[in-house]
């Protein structure tokens, strides 16, 4: 089951407010489109066009926490959200 969680995505030189697919266990085990194995501990955002490794910070507006994540992977592939964030990127938001 996939949640679904409004952010604030911020890659230099821009920011942009949207929702986000949060995404994992029926993927644990496979590679990334960066190599990177993912984990159920695995950090990290899929875009459909920021360069690989690109770091960005996502904040949540509801509670101001923010983090800064890398971009390891192509997505999302659901329309009507701007990312893909890993499971355990979502818990640390």
């Amino acid at each position: 089951m996939k949640t679904y969680k409004e952010f604030v995505a911020e890659a230099m030189p821009f920011a942009v407010m949207g929702k986000a697919s949060s995404y994992g266990p029926g993927l644990y085990g496979n590679p990334t489109s960066s190599g990177e194995i993912l984990t159920p501990s695995t950090r990290g955002i899929a875009h459909k066009t920021l360069p690989l490794g690109s770091k960005v910070r996502l904040t949540d507006p509801r509670t101001k926490r923010s983090i800064v994540t890398k971009v390891l992977d192509r997505g999302p592939f659901v329309k009507g959200r701007l990312i893909d964030i890993t499971t355990q990127t979502t818990r640390d938001l």
